[in-house]
């Protein structure tokens, strides 16, 4: 059986209220995990940050959303190498390529808003 990686994240509110989630991907070769996590944090935002739609999962949520506490973003809290299925049909090259387009996008929206 060919190992997947898991991406353990946390979602932290503004109210410091916390959910934990993983998401397991597909991943060709076995190139050291220390490599693939410092692929990863070279695309996150501040190295620990992103959007739950690049993993392609949804944004977790405590059930009643409280609009001045909510937020989007993500924070990696680990990368493994782990032998379970994969949980998300994108593999581990996708989830990267996805993180570089969204940190292009943040980069174009910071640039349209400065003064």
């Amino acid at each position: 059986m060919s190992k997947q990686v898991e991406v353990a994240y946390l979602y932290r509110d503004a109210g410091n209220y916390k959910l934990y989630g993983r998401a397991v991907l597909h991943c060709e070769g076995q190139r050291p995990i220390g490599e693939l996590r410092q692929l990863l944090e070279g695309v996150l935002i501040d190295g620990a940050y992103f959007l739950p739609g690049a993993l392609g999962i949804s944004k977790p949520t405590f059930g009643e959303t409280i609009a001045e506490l909510d937020h989007d973003w993500l924070e990696l809290e680990d990368i493994r190498y782990t032998e379970e299925p994969a949980t998300v049909s994108l593999d581990f090259p996708t989830f990267l390529s996805r993180l570089r387009q969204e940190q292009a996008a943040q980069q174009r929206l910071f640039n349209q808003n400065r003064p």
